[in-house]
């Protein structure tokens, strides 16, 4: 994200044309939040012209810490509640459907079994399956936000480059395939 008189490091501005409004913000993945981050959205509204007289909405977008546990006896988190956040471009949709199915198993065997341990072996399966990936997101997030030349390079003026990052945006390969 670029102003006037410099960089915001490590933030993203976003557009969602809709019907009849659009979606759009900043994200940034450093926390705590930076204290300029109402500037950071000024600037962008400002640049794409937009009404900065609505009020924005702010939320956070908690990226998952791994240490941490998501389910406590019958209680399990499951998207970004539970932080499962891509920590580079903030969607959570993959992450919501991935931790809803992996919650959905383990609930079942909760029903069949009340012995079962609920809590441990869904926090172990959500850390089997997404905690790869989300290291890989923020080694790219990194990359891209300390090397944000390169990493345009890479994907824009470089054709396999421009492959491999058309084949991420699709969904086509993960952050550790790239």
């Amino acid at each position: 994200l670029t102003n006037v008189r410099g960089i915001f490091h490590d933030s993203i501005g976003y557009i969602f044309p809709k019907k009849d409004k659009i979606t759009a913000g900043v994200f940034t993945s450093i926390f705590p939040i930076p204290l300029n981050i109402k500037k950071m959205w000024m600037d962008f509204a400002y640049f794409w012209d937009l009404d900065i007289k609505i009020k924005p909405n702010y939320a956070l977008i908690p990226i998952r810490n791994f240490k941490k546990p998501i389910a406590k006896q019958n209680v399990l988190l499951v998207g970004d509640a539970a932080g499962l956040a891509d920590p580079f471009t903030g969607e959570g949709i993959y992450y919501a459907l991935i931790s809803s199915e992996i919650a959905s198993k383990h609930i079942l065997n909760y029903l069949k079994d009340k012995n079962y341990d609920l809590a441990k072996f869904y926090n172990k399966e959500i850390k089997a399956r997404l905690l790869e990936i989300q290291k890989w997101a923020r080694i790219y997030e990194f990359f891209f936000h300390h090397f944000p030349n390169i990493s345009f390079w890479l994907g824009s003026e470089w054709k396999t480059g421009n492959k491999v990052v058309n084949s991420f945006i699709t969904g086509k390969i993960k952050y550790n395939e790239i």
